[in-house]
């Protein structure tokens, strides 16, 4: 007999036909010669069997390959595929109905293989070595299993979790959420399906086949996860547990079908089981929650102005378990007075902090302000030492404010972004005329005295720099230009320390 290899089709016909003799002559033993050719025939079917038991090791450990990481996220769904290379983001943000995602599933053995594999596990079958076959099955697609999930990171949750830190275990959760929707959804998914083709038609346990070959992956998973929803909660655990659950909750539907049959029970009842820990737990995490809200009595005021971390915490919470914004839950009229209450308190920000500043660039007396003309200014009487003083208690006041509030924080970036605006439209605009309108005030002086000296028209000097420029060391009271003080005012409400600062 040729080997299988060359002609499988041949082959199996081959052995058929010495099926027929040997029902032949062992139908009509009369026959003289029938003994004889029985036993050859049988040698020959040991044989055969021998030869289609090693074709089918050897296809089968050819085309079971362990199959890289990028080729499993490649067959997720986008909104998974974008987060696989930040496990970190684990319970961040509430997760999302994956009910209308395709998942592909992988090529474990090429298409054209299958019809092989199915023809030679028949005839296995047949000849009654069904428990060689699920030996060489089982060991190829196990190992290919097993490898693929371990390039995935599966042992690296078989620590003990009881003892990990918190952002290791948060790290190894993250890892859990991928690995169990990719081991679900992409592997098992595809061994099922090559599993079924292979032994379609087959007097075969193969529900057997498949619980055996998944059951230590999948348990393994389902044992890390039950062991984090029994483990000691912590501020943090509450959207974990809920990430879990969401993920155990969508990939249900998944487990029962991968799992069918009785034999499979074990891993829906563990999978079920799981989904109503993780749920159980989420709920205690939340009571735990409300009952600190509840107990907290604290009324202290942050020092760099920001939200108390427990409003925050609060805030983030309700937004996350809702997925709505306020107006939905406090009405619209609500939402419009705070609000207003909002833009009182912006008011009342720049009224208390900005108006002692303010009236540095306001000559209070001679009537000179941001608005007067030069010959305005040159007639009311202000004296350079005034000028200099002016600017020496701006520079003063801002730069204490400066130190003060880019200490300051304030979360919301719209808010943060308009406060900063309301008070760039007041400042610069008093701040650069300040400096125009101050730019003329000795050149008048000095055109005055020329003309009575020397009887001549001086006009030429309207082009000269202000007597404070023109004077000794004048960046000692113009330190800063209209830019610069708007590049330091956006320093202003980050959280910055004080080495941060820059100026």
């Amino acid at each position: 007999l040729r080997g299988p290899h060359e002609s499988l089709e041949s082959f199996l016909e081959a052995v058929d036909l010495l099926k027929g003799v040997l029902h032949f002559f062992s139908s009509n033993r009369n026959f003289k010669s029938s003994e004889e050719v029985l036993n050859q025939v049988n040698n020959l079917l040991t044989k055969s069997a021998l030869k289609i038991e090693e074709e089918f090791r050897q296809l089968m450990g050819t085309y079971s390959k362990p199959i890289e990481p990028d080729r499993l996220f490649d067959c997720l769904p986008k909104p998974l595929l974008a987060s696989k290379g930040d496990p970190e983001a684990v319970g961040e943000q509430p997760s999302k109905s994956f009910e209308t995602v395709i998942y592909r599933t992988p090529t474990l053995i090429p298409p054209g293989i299958l019809p092989l594999l199915h023809d030679i596990a028949r005839q296995l079958v047949q000849d009654g070595n069904q428990q060689s076959c699920y030996r060489i099955y089982r060991y190829a697609r196990g190992s290919a299993l097993q490898l693929s999930l371990q390039k995935l990171g599966i042992e690296k949750l078989s620590k003990d979790v009881q003892r990990m830190e918190w952002v290791a275990l948060k790290m190894n959760i993250g890892t859990w959420t991928q690995v169990m929707q990719i081991t679900i959804k992409v592997l098992l998914a595809g061994e099922r399906k090559i599993c079924d083709q292979i032994f379609d038609g087959i007097s075969f346990n193969k529900d057997q086949y498949f619980a055996e070959l998944a059951g230590s992956s999948v348990m393994t998973l389902l044992s890390f996860g039950d062991t984090v929803a029994r483990s000691k909660r912590s501020d943090e655990s509450l959207f974990v547990l809920l990430e879990m659950y969401s993920v155990m909750h969508e990939l249900q539907p998944e487990v029962e079908v991968i799992s069918q049959g009785k034999l499979c029970s074990e891993i829906q009842d563990a999978a079920l089981n799981l989904t109503k820990s993780l749920a159980q737990a989420a709920q205690e995490a939340l009571v735990d929650f409300e009952e600190a809200v509840e107990k907290d009595s604290s009324k202290t005021i942050m020092q760099n102005g920001t939200v108390h971390p427990f409003t925050i915490e609060v805030n983030n919470c309700v937004k996350s378990l809702f997925e709505s914004h306020a107006e939905d839950i406090l009405g619209g009229d609500w939402i419009q007075r705070h609000r207003k209450i909002v833009q009182q308190n912006a008011n009342q920000y720049k009224r208390v902090t900005w108006a002692r500043i303010l009236q540095t660039l306001t000559i209070q007396g001679t009537g000179c302000t941001g608005s007067s003309s030069p010959s305005d200014v040159s007639s009311s009487g202000v004296s350079r030492n005034m000028i200099k003083e002016r600017f020496k208690s701006f520079n003063m006041q801002f730069e204490e404010l400066h130190a003060k509030q880019s200490q300051w924080t304030i979360p919301d970036q719209e808010l943060r972004d308009n406060l900063r605006l309301a008070v760039a439209e007041v400042l610069l605009p008093a701040y650069r005329s300040f400096i125009n309108l101050f730019g003329y005030v000795m050149l008048v002086f000095l055109a005055n005295a020329i003309i009575l000296f020397c009887n001549m028209t001086v006009l030429l000097f309207l082009t000269f720099r202000s007597l404070i420029q023109r004077g000794k060391n004048p960046h000692k009271y113009i330190k800063h230009s209209p830019e610069a003080l708007d590049q330091l005012l956006s320093q202003f409400f980050k959280g910055q320390q004080v080495g941060e600062q820059k100026h």
